[in-house]
């Protein structure tokens, strides 16, 4: 029963020891792979909860200083569209745009 405990927590420390070793080689070695964007059309009542989904999502990913959601508009009521404009001034990696804007915010 000894020997169970000593292999189950040896193996616990090597899992703890390779995760901490793969976060700082990411960490410093950063070879720009991560680096999407996210692009999404809003056309329902509950793009609002979507959106929110995606921004905590994206609250957790190491790079996620780098990456964009692009929210595009695609006939929204005035209610969810106002609430969905006021969430991108809260979160600045979000742009939320109408379709006609989309070539010009991707171009920036």
């Amino acid at each position: 029963m000894d020997y169970v405990l000593c292999f189950l927590t040896l193996l616990l420390v090597v899992l703890g020891i390779s995760t901490l070793i793969r976060y700082v080689v990411w960490k410093f070695v950063d070879f720009k792979q991560n680096r999407y964007h996210y692009l999404v059309f809003l056309h329902d009542d509950s793009a609002e909860i979507m959106l929110r989904g995606i921004l905590e999502r994206n609250n957790f990913d190491v790079s996620s200083g780098e990456r964009k959601l692009y929210a595009v508009d695609m006939g929204l009521d005035e209610i969810t569209a106002s609430a969905c404009e006021k969430l991108s001034y809260d979160y600045p990696n979000m742009i939320f745009i109408k379709p006609n804007q989309l070539v010009d915010a991707i171009k920036k």
